[in-house]
């Protein structure tokens, strides 16, 4: 049995209580979990309008399809994925569920109600979205773009184009949230314009 010398074998012990402390550390950092919130209130029982809209699937591209937040640092095209601060539902879910919430009380009044894309068969007209990019910065902007197209229940395609803003966003992972939970709203607040243009909605007085 080989003894090691007593300075290499502290310095191999404090090596290993500096590796156990450090995975202490990383396991006891709790993780942050976020939601995108459409600044709707509750929506009202009452009768459905006859009229049928789908909401399909959203689209997202590879590098937002994960539950942890992205920065873009600069506006450049280096990111960062947040691990410890992550969404709390799949990220297109969450847009879909805001674009819906957003949506649903303009189209009813319009005569349609908005299901979304298991709710009905193939042959209901549908609004597709993918979205291009929704990232930020702290103490920047975060910015939204998005790719849209509205089909009849043949597939005809009724309207279509392209969506860009960017929100101002704070100095942490909750502004972030908050910056792009505005910026989805607004999507939906500009896809409820040009659906009304399409299907000859009038807007609400």
């Amino acid at each position: 049995m080989t003894t090691l010398p007593l300075p290499r074998l502290l310095a191999r012990s404090l090596c290993l209580v500096l590796a156990l402390f450090a995975l202490g550390c990383v396991k006891s950092a709790p993780t942050s979990y976020y939601l995108l919130d459409s600044g709707q209130p509750p929506p009202q029982t009452g009768t459905l309008p006859d009229k049928m809209l789908r909401l399909g699937a959203v689209g997202l591209p590879e590098y937002l399809d994960r539950r942890d937040m992205v920065l873009r640092h600069d506006q450049s095209s280096q990111l960062e994925v947040a691990g410890l601060h992550q969404w709390a539902e799949p990220l297109d879910k969450g847009v879909h569920r805001v674009l819906r919430e957003v949506l649903t009380p303009r189209l009813a009044f319009g005569g349609y109600t908005l299901l979304s894309d298991s709710d009905a068969g193939e042959h209901t007209p549908i609004l597709l979205v993918d979205i291009l990019r929704l990232d930020g910065d702290f103490n920047a902007n975060s910015s939204l773009s998005a790719r849209w197209q509205l089909r009849d229940r043949l597939g005809v395609v009724l309207a279509q184009g392209l969506f860009s803003a960017e929100q101002p966003s704070g100095p942490d992972f909750a502004s972030l949230a908050r910056s792009q939970s505005l910026l989805v709203q607004r999507l939906g607040e500009y896809l409820a314009n040009q659906l009304a243009a399409a299907l000859q909605i009038r807007s609400p007085r």
